[in-house]
């Protein structure tokens, strides 16, 4: 019979003791294999809020100057060229709507498909960030461009017509976007997988709506 020794007096007993070892023991391996999960999900809300602010910074260029800004000039507007993991962001264009009035123009160059398969219409650019995989998988699914570098960010001037595909989150074996210089120290290879982009993109008819006198043609 183990006799119990009062907490005031001498501590617990070796019974009690044990089982206070294997308490701690089980809380500190669940903090331990929370640690990575939350760790990573830290990263890819960071991630998101730098692309969000890079979206309203091009936006509030856009209002300034009434065309988007081209590879050259968009590292200098964005606050943030790399996401959370060190990969530059990637940001895709009309070329169109860089070196002319926005409201002068009708229609884009760019598709794009949604997680749903629905197809939106004169996209006038979209940003991509490669989620906590260090892998931008979203680029150009169909249709294709020869103008991509790193200009800061990677970019893709896009002169004619191509479908940008954005995939549910998870979905296997998916990778669209490779990129390679000798020119750049970044690279993004080909490597298909569990598909993890964040992407925030934003049509003709937004931008017009924001900078556009009343007065224009709506239809355009």
């Amino acid at each position: 019979m183990v006799s119990k020794i009062k907490m005031g007096n001498k501590g617990l007993t070796l019974i009690e003791l044990a089982i206070v070892l294997v308490i701690m023991g089980f809380i500190l391996g669940l903090g331990v294999s929370m640690l990575g999960p939350l760790t990573k999900r830290a990263k890819y809300i960071e991630s998101r809020e730098k692309l969000d602010a890079n979206r309203e910074a091009i936006i509030g260029y856009i209002i300034t100057y009434r065309k988007l800004p081209t590879a050259n000039e968009v590292a200098t507007i964005v606050p943030y060229s790399k996401d959370s993991t060190g990969k530059p962001f990637l940001y895709i264009y009309d070329q169109n709507l860089a070196s002319g009035d926005i409201c002068d123009q009708t229609s884009t160059n760019i598709k794009l498909k949604d997680p749903d398969n629905t197809t939106k219409e004169n996209i006038a650019f979209v940003l991509v960030g490669s989620g906590i995989n260090y892998n931008i998988q979203t680029g150009i699914a169909s249709g294709s461009t020869d103008d991509i570098a790193e200009n800061g960010l990677f970019t893709a001037n896009i002169t004619s017509d191509v479908t940008v595909k954005i995939y549910s989150q998870g979905e296997p074996d998916v990778d669209d976007f490779e990129f390679s210089s000798e020119d750049s120290s970044y690279k993004d290879i080909f490597r298909p997988e569990e598909y993890d982009d964040i992407s925030r993109w934003v049509t003709l008819w937004e931008l017009k709506s924001k900078i556009c006198s009343s007065s224009y043609d709506s239809s355009k």
